[in-house]
């Protein structure tokens, strides 16, 4: 995989619809799958802001607040880390993120313990997603040029999972992927290449299995 030389309008115009993002030339480039600078002052402060809605949100329960209280307020934390929350959206901590806002969650959307999503390009989830638990989604990567590395550049691709998608326990999805509506990805998977809708794909790496009926 190599980084893209030029901006792309398509996730430039969905990230305007997202709630915090730390808009800036690098910004732009991060998002867009082409090498940018993560020391820049604006990304930096979006991951330092991430970092203390995370630490919130996977703190201990407070042994006086009810269950009602616990999930408004999780639900209030989610809504204010996260680019777009659907309705009716769970996720069990520990969720661990890079930046939050660069996260779109459809609606029915349950996750559950050790969610990680390393959200440097935009991660795009439908609705009615289940993740199992230790799913991790990994838009961020580098270059294999040593060169690269050493001038601290990285680039970050789009992931994006479609309505109706189950993705197993310990799942790893790679920088890039797309994976179509009413698939399901078994345990242990290593998801490096897009899966068709209505697909089976387990391995590593994931190869489709079979396919299941589609519905409306």
């Amino acid at each position: 995989m190599e980084p893209s030389t030029e901006k792309n309008p398509g996730l430039i115009e969905t990230a305007k619809s997202l709630a915090n993002t730390p808009w800036c030339e690098q910004y732009e480039r991060m998002i867009s799958g082409m090498l940018y600078d993560p020391l820049a002052p604006e990304l930096m402060q979006s991951r330092y802001r991430a970092r203390k809605l995370m630490s919130k949100y996977n703190a201990p329960i407070p042994d006086d607040i009810s269950f009602d209280d616990l999930t408004q307020q999780r639900e209030d934390l989610l809504k204010r880390l996260l680019g777009q929350v659907g309705k009716g959206a769970f996720i069990e901590p520990p969720l661990m993120v890079d930046y939050g806002c660069n996260i779109k969650i459809g609606d029915g959307f349950y996750a559950n313990f050790n969610t990680t999503i390393l959200d440097c390009s935009l991660i795009i989830i439908g609705d009615r997603v289940a993740f199992g638990p230790n799913v991790r989604i990994l838009a961020a990567t580098h270059e294999t040029s040593v060169e690269s590395r050493r001038n601290g550049v990285e680039f970050a691709k789009e992931v994006v999972i479609g309505d109706d998608c189950w993705i197993g326990a310990g799942v790893s999805i790679l920088a890039g992927v797309h994976i179509g509506k009413g698939s399901t990805i078994g345990a242990g998977a290593v998801v490096t290449k897009h899966i068709p809708p209505f697909s089976v794909a387990v391995g590593s790496p994931a190869r489709v299995v079979k396919q299941v009926e589609p519905v409306e």
